[in-house]
């Protein structure tokens, strides 16, 4: 018999913390930026003293990281900007009924099936 963690959930539950976890990859992404552009003004500072070549590929290389940091930032905030429009409109329609979900193990199950126990029998 298998051992297993039922636990019930709305949508909208689950896109909240959909939007928390983007809001934290947002400011991690952002603390990440900062510092390669502090790292960047330092390298043209030692760049503008000493015309070394390695210092040359290390700007690049951190102005690629940068672009591509900045890249994902504004994608983050588009995808969250999409789930919070989503939501708000799920949450402006009033004629459907509350969905509710399950996850089982963790892992999200959307079933006809709405009794914990029937989805526990599904599982064994």
């Amino acid at each position: 018999m298998a051992n297993l963690k039922i636990e019930m959930f709305t949508p909208q539950e689950s896109t909240e913390t959909l939007i928390k976890n983007i809001d934290v990859e947002i400011d991690s992404a952002a603390r990440y930026a900062m510092n390669l552009r502090q790292t960047i003004v330092l390298l043209e500072d030692l760049q503008a003293n000493f015309a070394q070549p390695l210092l040359v590929e290390q700007l690049a290389v951190f102005r690629r990281n940068l672009a591509i940091a900045e890249k994902q930032i504004v994608e983050m905030e588009m995808r969250k900007n999409t789930l919070i429009e989503k939501s708000e409109q799920a949450n402006s329609n009033q004629n459907l009924s509350p969905s509710v979900a399950y996850r089982v193990n963790n892992f999200p199950v959307f079933s006809a099936k709405t009794d914990p126990t029937e989805l526990q029998e599904a599982a064994q």
